[in-house]
């Protein structure tokens, strides 16, 4: 079973290897502490994807770490994340057919605790839409590989690195 995994993370890592090669790398001019620094034009970033994440985020009332997968289709106008963190499993569906001028959008969350019994939450939430900052991490090949943001009304901070990323 210990060859299996460690099969897994060689091919891993061998597919991860292989596709970044396929990416320029970054120029020496977008290196943060050079004396070449020049500042980049705003990238064009994929914006049809899939991809696994793991999310931590925190404030004075509570410190929240999860993992799941994000499909993110602008074609579509939605947003499907669905998670798994405490023993509960969840699906969040956001529709931007269905938003306001002020940026919240229409927002349907099932969840699951270990009984099995779903909980249905709907309401809005603030993805995005200028509403918020929010710095997105790309790579090379201009793949969104991440994002972080700060929301002042209860201070809270929001970490999140994708992996497995379809584009």
């Amino acid at each position: 079973m210990h060859f299996l995994h460690l099969l897994y993370a060689s091919l891993a890592a061998f597919m991860l290897e292989v596709r970044a090669s396929n990416c320029s790398p970054f120029p020496s001019s977008v290196v943060e502490f050079s004396s070449g620094f020049e500042q980049p034009e705003p990238p064009s970033i994929k914006a049809e994807y899939g991809t696994n994440f793991i999310q931590h985020k925190w404030n004075q009332n509570l410190s929240h770490i999860t993992t799941g997968y994000i499909r993110n289709s602008p074609s579509q106008l939605l947003v499907r994340a669905d998670e798994a963190y405490d023993g509960t499993l969840a699906s969040s569906v956001f529709n931007y057919a269905n938003s306001t001028k002020e940026g919240l959008v229409d927002n349907t969350l099932t969840s699951y605790d270990e009984s099995g019994k779903p909980t249905v939450w709907r309401g809005w939430n603030i993805m995005y839409q200028g509403a918020i900052p929010v710095t997105v991490y790309v790579n090379s090949c201009n793949i969104m590989v991440g994002y972080d943001y700060f929301s002042p009304g209860l201070r809270t901070r929001v970490i999140t690195e994708y992996f497995n990323i379809q584009a």
